[in-house]
């Protein structure tokens, strides 16, 4: 998937825990491939604002990472969850971790380390009030 998706592409409100499921479901070859466990945790439903082509790459982004530097046989966990105001996906895994003289860069365009433990933080979408309630 590209990461450079086009800017017109919709913001909207989004099921990040369907988002997450799906992506995870579409890794199945890989997770095969590398011999790993992939595991979703029992999760919130958990709602954002945003732009699906983006979420989704980062979710793959972040379990394909995990994924790529854990050893075989080891398990990749993913954790979603709705913290006061914000969605928190979290990937745990058994890699080397970031070294402590990357940690201040991990997150930086173009960096590459491998990770331990890796948690973004979503702003939680505003309730939407329907006919069938709020999501």
């Amino acid at each position: 998937m590209r990461s450079e998706t086009r800017a017109s592409a919709p913001v909207r409100l989004l099921c990040l825990s369907t988002l997450a499921e799906e992506r995870l479901a579409a890794l199945a070859p890989l997770v095969s491939e590398r011999a790993v466990e992939l595991e979703l945790l029992p999760h919130d439903t958990a709602w954002v604002e945003g732009r699906r082509e983006h979420l989704i790459f980062l979710i793959g982004n972040l379990v394909e990472n995990a994924m790529k530097y854990c050893p075989p046989g080891t398990r990749v966990v993913v954790d979603l969850r709705e913290v006061a105001h914000e969605v928190q996906l979290t990937v745990f895994d058994n890699g080397p971790g970031i070294a402590p003289a990357l940690r201040e860069r991990a997150f930086g365009r173009f960096t590459c380390a491998a990770d331990l433990e890796v948690t973004v933080l979503l702003p939680r979408a505003h309730p939407v009030a329907s006919g069938r309630g709020s999501p």
